[in-house]
């Protein structure tokens, strides 16, 4: 028979060796003094810090897009020309002479604010001439072209103005451009078809219509022009030039000079004044 005192010794030591049995089950500390890690754990962490470093990331993307919140406005405006220019391929077709003998053209003004325009070549006697309107560039102290089939703007050396029609000459730099000069046309008829090819909005477009109306200097186009049309060439379906653009009606209709007061215009060109 056991007596009291041993029992309770007994249950003292089966107390003791359920406790030795919880601590070896118990996991060992780490070198941290922290608990061992069960690897499900690990791959938490893992996963945690992937998403810290996305996150990370799109906050530097958001950081350098809000950088550029002051440009942005320069990235679209050569997202919407190219894609224009684009459509205007399509429309005219990829190898007509059109393409590259149209320029857009942006000038400072002496009073510091920026326009638009356009211009062509045209091959007058066996030479290329670059032509705008003269109301385009008259009181610029900058100017600067732009081809339709891309690249960056190029900067005008000089220019010359007629004194009494609306067309200026443009003197840009041969190794930086050469477009292909348009022919002048060899008539122009009451309802013939015409093209004009221009950047209204600093941006290329392409419209068809015919001549309205033949009287005296003027041609009148059965075809709506916009602000910066100025100085763009009115084609005929052979490729000839009829006449430049250099305004418009009330009813938004194009007015062009006839082709051959452009001719004549161009070869008495003089400097314009300073601002």
């Amino acid at each position: 028979m056991v007596t009291g005192p041993d029992r309770d010794d007994e249950e003292l030591q089966g107390l003791g060796d359920d406790l030795d049995a919880v601590r070896r089950r118990a996991p060992e500390p780490t070198a941290t003094g922290d608990p061992a890690r069960d690897p499900e754990d690990d791959d938490l962490d893992e996963l945690d810090r992937r998403r810290r470093g996305r996150g990370r990331w799109i906050l530097a993307v958001i950081l350098v897009l809000v950088m550029l919140v002051p440009v942005s406005g320069v990235f679209v405006d050569e997202f919407d020309f190219s894609r224009s220019a684009d459509e205007v391929r399509e429309q005219v077709g990829s190898g007509d002479p059109l393409l590259d003998a149209v320029m857009l053209v942006r000038t400072i003004g002496c009073d510091g604010q920026v326009t638009t325009g356009s211009a062509f070549a045209l091959q007058i006697d066996g030479e290329v001439v670059v032509l705008t309107n003269r109301h385009v560039v008259e009181r610029a102290t900058s100017i600067g072209v732009r081809p339709l089939t891309g690249g960056p703007s190029i900067r005008v050396t000089d220019h010359r103005i007629s004194l009494n029609r609306d067309v200026a000459v443009l003197e840009v730099p041969e190794d930086q451009h050469t477009p292909t000069p348009l022919p002048v046309a060899d008539r122009t008829a009451l309802g013939e078809a015409i093209r004009i090819v221009g950047f209204p909005g600093g941006r290329p477009s392409a419209t068809s219509g015919t001549v309205a109306d033949l009287s005296g200097d003027r041609v009148l186009l059965d075809v709506s022009v916009q602000q910066g049309s100025s100085g763009s060439p009115v084609v005929d379906a052979d490729g000839g030039v009829v006449g430049i653009v250099t305004a418009r009606t009330s009813d938004g209709r194009g007015l062009a000079l006839g082709i051959g007061e452009v001719v004549a215009a161009a070869g008495s060109v003089v400097p314009p004044r300073p601002c």
